[in-house]
């Protein structure tokens, strides 16, 4: 039997057409007319415009008037009512007299010289990480201290400021450490 060969009797790959491609007609004819109509727009609102001032171009033309009373204008001012709370006089009273509303004198508070206040922001092993902390402090303006303990542990480096005369004095410096990102710092009450 004679070898057929099916490959050659295949019928032949067609190539597929390219699809024609019309001009797209509807979405060109549909911008151009909004370009025209926007022109259009464009110049109805320009011309509109230049006939009447703004009130601003008003304003600016015209001379500033001032009031000057007339002659046939005597009428009296009005009378203010009496204020029913007195706030403003009272408060002053107060603040001039060091006395309570009740009638007791106001006690200042006096500074204890024996009491102070030193705020210790660090404590380190090595030296080179408390001077890294002092230099630290010392771009926020303040000046801090690195002093060496010998506990029973071993020797310790401790950065601290002060000493101060009163706590809030600590709070404020305490807060411009915060502010270079230190948040480690603790205020004590102690004597040197």
């Amino acid at each position: 039997m004679p070898h057929r060969d099916y490959v050659a009797r295949s019928k032949p790959k067609r190539k597929p057409k390219k699809a024609k491609r019309n001009f797209p007609l509807f979405p060109v004819v549909i911008v151009a007319g909004l370009l025209i109509a926007f022109g259009y727009g464009l110049s109805v609102i320009k011309g509109a415009g230049d006939d009447q001032p703004t009130a601003l171009e008003k304003s600016l033309s015209q001379p500033e008037k001032t009031h000057k009373p007339s002659t046939t204008d005597n009428k009296p001012l009005p009378v203010l009512e009496k204020d029913e709370y007195g706030f403003p006089t009272d408060l002053e009273k107060s603040y001039a007299t060091d006395r309570l509303p009740s009638g007791e004198k106001i006690e200042k508070r006096e500074v204890n010289p024996e009491k102070q206040y030193i705020m210790q922001c660090g404590s380190f092993r090595s030296e080179q990480q408390a001077k890294e902390m002092e230099a630290t402090i010392a771009f926020q303006g303040l000046e801090a201290q690195v002093r060496s303990t010998r506990g029973s542990k071993g020797l310790w480096y401790r950065v601290y400021l002060g000493p101060y005369q009163q706590k809030r004095h600590a709070d404020v410096d305490r807060h411009k450490i915060e502010a270079a990102g230190i948040y480690s710092c603790r205020i004590w009450n102690w004597n040197l």
